[in-house]
């Protein structure tokens, strides 16, 4: 025991080896995990399923169905266009995304088919609106989906894998008629490849899914049922951590967790004298706001959220091994030490406390006496 910690606490405290403290985390590590898995798959998983994200999976599936930019396969399970080598596939799914489901257009009952954006209005780039039956139209399909150059439209001056098609007059049309593929003479003349056109559709297909899940409706269903699976996840870990660091070590001596118990630490508060039960909810303040943090941000920023977690859990451990009593973040909030219970004789006050050193040095004078006159 460094110099600071044996005269900063009772003669008969001592802090708990950093090996015991590091073996009692990764028991309760393991115990939190347990816990929080059981209480997922067992609990939270099944309600949250069963109560709310099924009929909201259900309304995504439908919108993607009927986006075209999905199917059913035989066995009635939703599959993407992927894997096609076809790039009239993709071409016939984005046809109908762009000009019928997002419009309207050339669809019975469109309120009930097509998406529920069709008479909404968009917003254009230079910030003006217009109806979606007048931006997706057969000329922007030309120019955004097949990427025809309207200044240079049989692709003669740049790569094109499309180009426009023509009118009664030899003329082309992009306001009319949508672009077809380039001539095998082109292609050869270009060393093009039908693997490249599908690269170049399979591209715009995921484009199309993207600009799917990103409108209103259905950002709005996909944002509440990912925070809904979230915190199905969440909620569990939050209980297990009560569970673990608060409700267990609230009956045992010491204040011990499970991992402590085992490995023979203990709570004391930075005097060296008996840990008020009150601050064990000090001590999960830490962990709270870490979880608080991580789940209002997994949802949409994963990467973040692992990143605070771990900038945490380094600073945590950082502050223990620079503190003179090894507190770490949580021990700072709560002003609580970690003990070994083995070796050491924990008192409620310093009353308490001087009490049985007077009562040890009597006794201690008195066993020299006695030996003396012994001898």
């Amino acid at each position: 025991m460094d110099q600071v910690s044996k005269y900063s606490l009772p003669r008969h405290t001592n802090l708990a080896s950093m090996s015991a403290r590091f073996g009692a985390a990764i028991v309760d590590l393991a115990i939190f995990i347990a816990t929080a898995a059981i209480l997922f798959f067992g609990c939270s998983n099944l309600i949250v399923t069963h109560a709310w994200t099924n009929a909201m999976s259900e309304t995504m599936e439908k919108y993607d169905l009927e986006s075209h930019l999905s199917y059913l396969d035989e066995s009635g399970t939703k599959q993407f266009y992927e894997s096609t080598d076809d790039y009239t596939v993709f071409d016939t799914q984005l046809r109908y995304y762009y000009l019928n489901y997002l419009t309207g257009v050339g669809i019975e009952e469109p309120e009930k088919y097509a998406s529920p954006i069709y008479n909404d209005e968009v917003t254009l780039d230079d910030g003006s609106k217009a109806l979606p039956k007048d931006v997706y139209t057969i000329y922007w399909y030309n120019t955004n989906v097949l990427e025809i150059n309207p200044n240079d439209p049989f692709g003669e001056s740049k790569v094109c894998y499309f180009k426009a098609d023509v009118d009664e007059e030899n003329k082309p049309d992009l306001y009319n008629k949508i672009g077809v593929i380039q001539s095998e003479e082109y292609d050869k003349d270009k060393n093009l490849s039908n693997v490249d056109r599908v690269t170049f559709m399979r591209l715009k297909y995921r484009l199309a899914y993207n600009h799917l899940v990103n409108l209103r409706f259905y950002k709005t269903i996909y944002d509440k049922y990912v925070f809904i699976t979230t915190l199905s996840g969440m909620i569990p870990v939050l209980v297990s951590g009560i569970i673990c660091y608060i409700a267990i070590p609230w009956f045992l001596k010491y204040q011990a967790t499970l991992g402590k118990l085992i490995f023979k630490c203990g709570l004391a508060n930075i005097h060296g004298y008996f840990l008020d039960k009150k601050k064990l909810l000090l001590r999960f303040v830490p962990f709270l706001l870490v979880w608080a943090v991580i789940t209002f941000l997994t949802y949409n920023f994963l990467l973040i959220s692992a990143i605070i977690f771990i900038a945490i859990f380094i600073s945590s451990f950082a502050v223990m091994m620079a503190s003179p009593k090894k507190a770490a973040l949580h021990d700072w909030v709560a002003q609580s030490i970690v003990i070994d219970t083995k070796s050491s004789i924990i008192f409620n006050d310093s009353i308490e406390e001087e009490t049985y050193v007077e009562n040890e040095d009597r006794l201690e004078e008195q066993r020299i006496l006695n030996k003396a006159h012994n001898g």
